[in-house]
């Protein structure tokens, strides 16, 4: 009953990057309802903590998309946000810190592998993103968001989301400059295992730039080559 003693608070906020002033906020996040008869009178589970942090994560997710896609429309914007937001997401963030094996619950909880229940992890990561929030404020809760969002956002179904080719496109667009042209300039390995190298080059403000991008599928590959080109273009335009 409870947490799984291999797992302690010390150990997530280490992990997490996050060590709490008030230890209160963190434990409220980790409590599950099943297992507030455990609890002492003055205490309480984390549904209220995860409808605070839903708004958090909505307003941070809502004001990344709005800088990032500034030609998308309202209903783009939503559909990207809505991927997210969405538990399937939340629940890839959250095992990616084994957040369930910190969850305080109860024993029919733990029994019926509630440490792995998607719905119950996905919550518990809004409550944490909210007491994050409560105890250090947005800019720290935003660190923790990106950092964990960066080793899942691959996991999105939806590849607009990871449309570099497009934004790249519309930039080339919005300065009047040729399209991005892409190749292949190597593949590697045996068919069931190949990895492609491809090569994309454009000019953008009279700055011709030229990248690479290496996957195990030639449309990943282009996404890559035009990702680094988009970094490389707002660092030289931010000088």
């Amino acid at each position: 009953m409870g947490q799984n003693p291999e797992y302690s608070l010390e150990d997530l906020q280490k992990e997490i990057g996050v060590i709490f002033s008030n230890k209160d906020y963190l434990k409220e996040a980790l409590t599950h309802s099943s297992f507030i008869r455990h609890l002492p009178k003055d205490k309480q589970h984390n549904e209220r903590l995860e409808f605070f942090g839903d708004s958090v994560l909505k307003f941070i997710v809502t004001e990344y998309l709005f800088h990032t896609y500034p030609d998308y429309n309202e209903g783009q914007l939503s559909k990207l946000r809505s991927q997210i937001i969405s538990d399937k997401f939340l629940a890839e963030m959250a095992m990616k810190i084994d957040l369930g094996q910190y969850i305080f619950m109860s024993f029919g909880e733990q029994k019926s592998g509630g440490v792995l229940r998607k719905s119950m992890i996905a919550n518990a990561m809004e409550a944490l993103l909210g007491a994050c929030y409560l105890d250090k404020g947005l800019e720290e809760t935003k660190t923790l968001f990106f950092r964990l969002w960066e080793e899942v956002r691959d996991q999105l179904d939806s590849e607009e989301f990871n449309d570099f080719k497009t934004l790249l496109q519309e930039k080339c667009q919005k300065y009047k400059s040729k399209l991005p042209v892409y190749k292949v300039v190597k593949e590697i390995g045996p068919d069931h295992k190949k990895m492609f190298h491809v090569e994309a080059s454009v000019t953008i403000d009279e700055m011709v730039v030229i990248s690479q991008g290496d996957s195990d599928t030639k449309k990943r590959a282009e996404q890559m080559a035009a990702k680094k080109i988009l970094d490389i273009v707002e660092q030289y335009q931010n000088k």
